[in-house]
């Protein structure tokens, strides 16, 4: 709210939509907004999560361009002024540009999420395709400023009861758009809170992966034959299958739900017959008994990714004695597994890196320095 107040540019309006939360929120609001008029409180009557949230307050909006800021994220203090005279000046309906990425106490900035080249005004599609073929596409609705009559005409809304909703939403107003631009001023800071739900990738998760990759079939039906739009629609498509089979192998089977609508219990069941670890390689029967034999073994992450590989070792009965990251804040245990800053990690044996491939040499460097044989097992791709 204070980075909202510090703007460079005064003429906004801010919607703060309270879901029923269960603390003082709603008092502290109150008076963070007290005698400004540019802020407008609304409260839902029950709870009903982000989408219905930004539906409602999208609604209610009397502004000309509509951008999202989530309760735990800052704006920089041009970020409106920049965003302003941008859309202005190339009569834009949608305009994307980069954040930065922080610790959740803000003390740390961890990546820059930045677009690298120089995108012309364009249609949404072409901006697809050029997004796609330099992989510098973004989906989340937080990097991103609509032309608020652009977004009631073409009726696009976010769906409702799910998270990672920006999916859709991001795909559906590009498909429809005649004017956008990308910038690569970087106006959002965008804090990585560990407790968050769109940074998980467990039960609580399917039904929103199930519904996303099922409109995204739909989509992809339609879009079948346009070569601007239909790669990153199924690179998306992948994604999200990727995300339904990695929740499958994760859980034990008997614990997963029945979902009311018989269409995602068919696509569940899909998913079912054909098991499989979607973000690690296949180890050998030779790496798989070097583990065993190991007196301790590490896992370096903490994502989704060692959330697999923690999974798999444990079915291979392969003991685990810690979990390396690359920092530590409050947390203190993963999975129910002590965590170690990679600064303090001293321990002998053998560490299996699983992080993306763009880190991996870097830790291999680091704990080979120090003595560690370590095995990498994130599937390339």
């Amino acid at each position: 709210m204070e980075s909202i107040k510090s703007q460079s540019f005064k003429n906004f309006e801010v919607i703060c939509v309270e879901d029923c939360s269960t603390d003082d929120s709603m008092e502290h609001l109150q008076e963070l907004v007290l005698d400004d008029s540019r802020f407008v409180i609304v409260q839902n009557e029950v709870n009903s999560g982000l989408s219905v949230s930004r539906n409602k307050a999208i609604k209610m909006s009397k502004g000309k361009y509509i951008c999202f800021l989530d309760a735990d994220d800052c704006f920089r203090p041009n970020a409106l002024e920049i965003l302003w005279k941008s859309a202005e000046k190339f009569k834009l309906e949608g305009i994307f540009f980069g954040a930065s990425e922080y610790s959740e106490d803000l003390k740390r900035e961890l990546r820059t999420i930045q677009y690298k080249k120089q995108y012309p005004v364009c249609d949404g599609k072409s901006l697809m395709a050029l997004l796609h073929e330099r992989n510098e596409y973004q989906s989340a609705c937080g990097f991103q400023l609509w032309n608020k009559e652009f977004i009631r005409q073409m009726e696009v809304d976010f769906f409702p009861g799910i998270v990672y909703e920006d999916t859709l939403f991001t795909l559906q107003t590009l498909l429809r758009a005649k004017r956008v631009m990308v910038i690569s001023d970087v106006l959002y800071i965008y804090r990585k809170c560990n407790n968050s739900i769109s940074h998980s990738l467990g039960i609580e998760q399917l039904y929103s992966c199930v519904v996303i990759y099922d409109e995204l079939s739909k989509i992809a039906n339609e879009y079948l034959d346009d070569y601007q739009a239909y790669p990153e629609i199924l690179d998306r498509i992948q994604l999200f299958s990727r995300r339904i089979e990695h929740i499958v192998c994760t859980v034990q089977e008997d614990s997963l739900p029945k979902f009311y609508n018989s269409r995602y219990n068919m696509i569940l069941q899909t998913f079912l017959k054909d098991y499989k670890y979607p973000y690690l390689r296949t180890l050998s029967i030779d790496e798989i008994n070097k583990l065993k034999r190991s007196k301790q073994v590490f896992i370096f992450g903490d994502g989704v990714i060692a959330e697999e590989t923690l999974v798999f070792l444990k079915r291979q009965d392969v003991k685990i004695k810690g979990i390396i990251v690359s920092y530590l804040e409050q947390q203190k245990r993963w999975h129910d597994y002590r965590m170690i800053a990679v600064d303090d990690f001293y321990e002998d044996g053998i560490v299996v890196i699983s992080v993306t491939e763009k880190w991996r040499d870097a830790i291999e460097s680091i704990l080979h320095m120090r003595g560690n044989e370590t095995i990498y097992i994130t599937q390339n791709g």
